[in-house]
């Protein structure tokens, strides 16, 4: 039942608003619903499955918490921050049923201690309104990682090149800790689930420099500004959290290919040929000939990456290579945001000549076709 119930998540298409975890456990309901020996065909399951999503659509959000860690030291002071509907508060400490729920629900989950929070870093609170703790966990974990997004930006698009020794850890510096947790508005644990990070190895260094801090506040607040007033914030907002997921990653293998993935999203070239890809990403830089010779070499090395299935030898340096071009689209992209309609819009413009020669003769040629047009 389990296996068919995540074949039916996987090949529907329900409304945006449901998450995955709240999207399996509709699934499995829906085949738990069906009469027993009856014949069953696609269009009865998508009907009783239309009917459960309607329900659940229907019901009240109720007020949760969702609380992480985040590895910046409590001396470093961060205002609250908002993100749409969701409000978010940085803390020393936790209080109440809030700090015993969600320590025993980490103490219990892995006894060893390897999620335990790390006493050297902040508390982060995210209040959200949403149907269930699956829901409030997605809710606030984005709009989390959509501040880290903007604050690791900026932090990040000064350091050029990093060589490190012994294991090589996430370039972003303004991490979350192994565990989350959703409370309600009580404090009491949410459910009985706990998030946790599957990747997490190493712990995190402890970000405790306050001057950038406030750099990368004033920063936030400027990109904020700017992508308020955007046709596109939403998407925006969703491509600062996917850069952000690509440099939490210690694996820099996968954060390579994850960020080749976004270059291609801000460059509005999934479904085309990398030679527009390459084009495209080196428009926004002055010496465009060497952009495009560097993004061909990045190519060839996620390529090679993707056959092999094996890390390639300079990863680390690979991965500052491409993070440039990414980070360069981003800014161009956020400048730019309240010009268009969407990224694929504001990507089309990456198509423009090059050179002042070519764009004077684009604009003859326009001239042209505009007197042409009125005088048909």
């Amino acid at each position: 039942m389990l296996e068919h119930a995540l074949l039916l998540a996987s090949l529907v298409q329900i409304s945006p608003q449901i998450c995955q975890v709240d999207l399996r456990h509709l699934a499995l309901r829906t085949l738990m619903a069906l009469p027993d020996g009856c014949t069953v065909d696609s269009a009865t399951i998508i009907r009783e499955l239309s009917k459960v999503e309607s329900a659940f659509l229907k019901q009240p959000r109720q007020s949760y918490r969702f609380v992480s860690v985040v590895s910046v030291a409590p001396t470093v002071s961060l205002p609250r921050q908002r993100i749409q509907d969701t409000g978010i508060s940085f803390m020393g400490s936790l209080t109440g049923k809030l700090s015993s729920s969600r320590r025993s629900a980490i103490s219990e989950f892995a006894p060893n201690g390897t999620l335990a929070d790390n006493p050297r870093h902040q508390f982060v609170l995210a209040r959200v309104h949403a149907r269930t703790p699956a829901e409030a966990a997605e809710y606030g974990l984005d709009a989390i990682d959509t501040v880290r997004g903007i604050w690791n930006l900026s932090l990040n698009r000064s350091t050029l090149m990093r060589l490190s020794t012994g294991h090589l850890r996430p370039i972003n510096q303004l991490l979350l800790g192994p565990a989350h947790t959703v409370h309600d508005s009580s404090g009491t644990l949410a459910g009985k689930s706990l998030w946790y990070e599957a990747d997490y190895t190493h712990e995190r260094q402890t970000f405790s420099n306050a001057a950038k801090m406030n750099r990368a506040l004033k920063y936030s607040a400027a990109v904020r500004k700017k992508l308020n007033a955007s046709k596109y914030t939403s998407d925006m907002y969703a491509v600062l959290r996917r850069y952000s997921h690509a440099l939490d990653c210690v694996d820099l293998g996968k954060a390579f290919l994850q960020l080749w993935g976004l270059l291609e999203q801000l460059t509005a070239t999934q479904s085309m040929s990398y030679d527009i890809t390459i084009r495209r990403a080196s428009f926004v830089f002055i010496e465009q000939p060497y952009a495009r010779l560097r993004l061909s070499v990045l190519r060839d090395f996620r390529n090679a990456s993707v056959h092999s299935g094996e890390e390639q030898a300079d990863i680390e340096a690979q991965v500052f290579l491409l993070k440039q071009h990414v980070e360069r689209l981003l800014e161009f992209h956020i400048a730019h945001c309240d010009r268009y309609a969407s990224i694929v819009e504001a990507a089309e413009f990456l198509d423009n000549p090059t050179s002042r020669a070519a764009i004077d003769q684009r604009i003859e040629k326009l001239k042209l076709a505009r007197r042409y047009v009125v005088n048909a």
